[in-house]
């Protein structure tokens, strides 16, 4: 699907929406509080959902909390309850928004809760709900592009239609899938939405096992996508699934899977994404021989992992541990398609102070992993990376439009990441992370002369300190949000660099 195709299909859109009044049902990821709030419930029992895929269904959360007794909740439970019932309470009206963002700069790294990816945006959204079809139109136009960006977009609008327990959406939504505060080693949002279709279950009602009461709550989503025309392999496709269950209170287990495939002058029959579905998709395994006639056959390249979220309490406040493991696909005989993993863990606590609620994370990931292509290496020091999100056919890797549809800081990275989300309960909240970052710690690149391929975010060793805030209150029919950043980074030939991003936005109901 061609993107003039898709503004033309939206543009259509906008004459059905009118004045229709029911729920949006999609959690995007950029609400940090009532992520938070939701997360603070499930941590305890109280609300029994799962927190870990993005968009998220409105309707499984206003099925969890339609079981919670709100009468045995009190302090923190009980704001925490009301928030997310008056979140969905705005949910449930004709929504329509006039948002403008300024900033200094262009956001460097897209996380969780960010406002913006590229300065000086305006963007104009309306939604409406029947009761199968739900449309939301989201034109925006920017000053600023980064790296090819189209300055008109519409991102985070679909059209999406309900059937029975299942829900099929059409549009450009933000994902966001693992535990992570900070990134995730699988799908984020630091890139921009790609033109997707995607099925997913809408509530995460359990699966009763025969002649017992064990109930396993379980939630599944897919999508194909389409990513740019600007890129080594124009037009290339991207299949994800990820499959989540909670086999015991406050435990969450996934698995997810990420599949480039087709594109111009590549296999794109249903005989090849069967064979990207399978796995048999890497040469050294099944029907692919390594070597140069391998990429004529071979079919895709595959990530793949799983992550894991478990609450407790310790002194009555709840706790949180997370942790994701992820593999490449391999590249050679000698392994399996999914090999050389990186890992990512963290944990968050929630607590009362300040009458505030409280909520403090920490969150580590290596990304660094050598790769078949240099088993042979025979210049100085270690072997370098320049391995994961890299692929030697789809050579642009997993990335759309200059930016990692996964990792935010890319390959060959460690990252150490703190944060605090303060908010009490009425739509004010402040964040803030302070960032350790050892990007591209191996000094390489395989395209370092190419800004449309290998590292995006840096083609020479960067250590980054970086401190960032931003506040968010709300008066009337207005929101606003300011923040910044400062950080400092050190280069191994090249003098030290400050840099500064201040930013804000206003966002008004229309």
């Amino acid at each position: 699907m061609k993107k003039i195709k898709i503004k033309s299909f939206f543009i259509s859109t906008l004459l059905l929406i009118s004045c229709y009044s029911t729920a949006e049902p999609y959690i995007s990821p950029d609400n940090l509080a009532l992520r938070a709030n939701i997360q603070l419930l499930t941590e305890q029992g109280i609300l029994k959902t799962m927190t870990t895929t993005y968009p998220m269904m409105w309707p499984e959360i206003n099925r969890a909390m339609n079981e919670v007794d709100e009468e045995s909740l009190a302090g923190n439970n009980l704001s925490a309850y009301l928030y997310i019932k008056q979140q969905y309470k705005n949910a449930s009206k004709k929504r329509a928004t006039l948002s403008i963002n300024g900033a200094t700069k262009d956001n460097r790294f897209h996380s969780f809760g960010d406002s913006f990816r590229n300065k000086n945006n305006a963007q104009y959204s309306v939604s409406g709900v029947w009761d199968h079809v739900a449309v939301k139109f989201a034109p925006a136009v920017t000053t600023s592009t980064f790296n090819g960006d189209d300055q008109y977009s519409f991102d985070e609008s679909y059209l999406a239609f309900r059937a029975g327990n299942w829900n099929l959406s059409i549009g450009m939504q933000d994902k966001w899938w693992g535990a992570g505060w900070d990134s995730n080693l699988g799908l984020t949002n630091n890139a921009r939405p790609m033109p997707a279709i995607t099925l997913s279950r809408t509530e995460a009602i359990p699966f009763h096992l025969p002649f017992t009461e064990y109930q396993l709550p379980w939630t599944v989503t897919t999508f194909m996508a389409q990513m740019e025309e600007e890129r080594h392999i124009p037009n290339t496709l991207l299949w994800g699934f990820r499959a989540t269950v909670m086999p015991f209170d406050n435990f969450e287990f996934s698995v997810s899977r990420l599949a480039q495939w087709a594109g111009d002058g590549r296999p794109s029959d249903f005989d090849t994404f069967i064979d990207v579905l399978i796995g048999d998709d890497n040469c050294g395994q099944g029907n692919f021989e390594c070597g140069t006639e391998s990429k004529a056959v071979e079919p895709g390249n595959q990530q793949a992992g799983i992550d894991m979220r478990y609450s407790f309490n310790i002194s009555g406040k709840p706790v949180t541990l997370y942790g994701n493991y992820y593999g490449e696909d391999s590249g050679d005989a000698q392994n399996f398609f999914v090999s050389r993993a990186i890992l990512q863990f963290g944990g968050d606590m929630s607590f009362h102070w300040f009458d505030q609620y409280q909520k403090v994370y920490f969150e580590y990931a290596d990304t660094f992993q050598t790769c078949a292509n240099t088993n042979n290496w025979q210049g100085p020091g270690p072997r370098p990376g320049d391995c994961f999100y890299d692929h030697y056919i789809y050579e642009s890797g997993m990335r759309y439009e200059g930016r990692n549809i996964s990792h935010i800081y890319d390959n060959d990275t460690t990252s150490l990441v703190a944060g605090l989300i303060s908010q009490d309960f009425n739509d004010t909240v402040l964040s803030a992370k302070v960032r350790f970052l050892e990007l591209n710690n191996d000094n390489s690149d395989l395209f370092p002369n190419d800004p449309n391929k290998g590292n995006s975010v840096s083609k020479i060793s960067e250590d980054v300190i970086m401190l960032s805030a931003d506040y968010q209150t709300r008066l009337a029919e207005f929101t606003y949000k300011v923040g910044g950043s400062v950080s400092q980074s050190s280069f191994i030939d090249l003098p030290s660099e400050t840099d500064y991003n201040l930013f804000f936005q206003i966002k008004r109901d229309l």
